[in-house]
């Protein structure tokens, strides 16, 4: 199971990519589309200087999807913390504004072709939509795989605390496991039933909770019945 999920883990980051780049390529579009083909943005808006080549702007795509993704990048979009959705769209916001200024730079470099500063604005509006959209459907769809193909991650936190409000907090951020608390164990003769009939798969420990030895025989029991076993 825990190959199955570090495949399908895998599988999630490059969809992620690929996600990325076809909604920056569909944003592109509309967003040319809208500005140069659409009557009733064009009456509002009226261009100017002509209707540019839809050509010279599709290589302007192809030089800065790169580029946009390696922001993307840089900026944590690929890491393997996974955010809940309002994190997700700040993530989106931040990371689509930084690339927008970035382009808007990069595009008064060029003087000798004129650019139009609202096909990038529009880009940058239907960027967030469809990146943080399509993130989304893409989480949403992996976690249903990741319970099918390799069952529910289970992950059992035992102790009290303020780290539990906290493990609690971050555990919501992530799509592939399911997280329960307990303030203490079973009995040991009980301890085997207990993991089974929940189908824990993995054991986090608070240290505070409990004293030397009986985190040395949690751990015993838990390398017996093939377990994780962490201690925070």
């Amino acid at each position: 199971n825990i190959k199955r999920r570090d495949h399908i883990h895998l599988a999630f980051i490059v969809s992620l990519i690929l996600l990325d780049a076809c909604g920056l390529i569909l944003a592109f579009r509309t967003a040319y589309w809208t500005r140069f083909a659409c009557s009733a943005f064009m009456t509002i808006f009226p261009p100017l200087k002509g209707i540019p080549e839809f050509a010279l702007y599709q290589e302007t795509l192809w030089a800065l999807l790169p580029m946009w993704l390696l922001v993307f990048f840089y900026l944590g979009f690929y890491r393997e913390m996974l955010l809940g959705a309002y994190d997700e769209l700040v993530f989106a916001l931040k990371g689509v504004f930084l690339c927008a200024l970035l382009t808007t730079a990069m595009t008064f470099a060029y003087r000798e072709v004129e650019y139009s500063r609202l096909v990038i604005g529009l880009w940058a509006l239907y960027s967030v939509v469809l990146v943080y959209g399509l993130r989304e459907c893409d989480k949403y769809l992996f976690r249903k795989l990741t319970e099918y193909r390799a069952g529910p991650r289970h992950v059992l936190v035992v102790g009290k605390g303020k780290a539990v409000s906290v493990i609690r907090e971050m555990a919501s951020r992530q799509p592939f496991i399911r997280t329960s608390f307990i303030d203490s164990l079973p009995a040991s003769s009980a301890f085997s039933n207990y993991f089974r009939s929940h189908r824990v798969s993995e054991l986090l420990l608070i240290q505070s909770a409990f004293d030397a030895e009986s985190i040395l025989e949690i751990a015993k029991q838990c390398e017996l019945h093939g377990l994780e076993c962490k201690i925070l």
